[in-house]
């Protein structure tokens, strides 16, 4: 919203990172029609606002994809906008454990844009 590469931008992926600025990831998310995977964890100080958010969601009549880490469902990586994934992992093994950045790379937009 500052930095004026926001059109620019077509996918944001977030590793137990939501802890705040929803407004801004709602308001991105209406305007630039990207995709947004966020990723939170029981104790990475993010679980509580993602479900938040989700209930505020489902409340508007917003679709999102909601699932854990282990029944995540490729097909819905590449066709959904916003995605939320719970995993059991550990605050600090999001990123790098079970390949999840792997996977959404796999699934990007980015690829077909080329």
């Amino acid at each position: 919203m500052r930095g004026g590469l926001t059109e620019n931008i077509k996918e944001v992926y977030l590793f137990d990172a939501l802890y705040g600025d929803t407004e801004k990831f709602s308001y991105w998310l209406d305007h630039q029609k990207g995709k947004i995977i966020n990723i939170y964890t029981e104790h990475g100080g993010t679980k509580q606002g993602c479900e938040n958010l989700m209930a505020d969601l489902t409340g508007w009549g917003i679709p999102y994809y909601a699932a854990k880490d282990t029944e995540v469902i490729e097909s819905n990586l590449i066709n959904c906008q916003l995605i939320f994934i719970y995993s059991a992992l550990k605050h600090d093994e999001v990123v790098y454990k079970d390949d999840s950045l792997y996977r959404f790379l796999r699934a990007s937009i980015l690829k077909s844009a080329h």
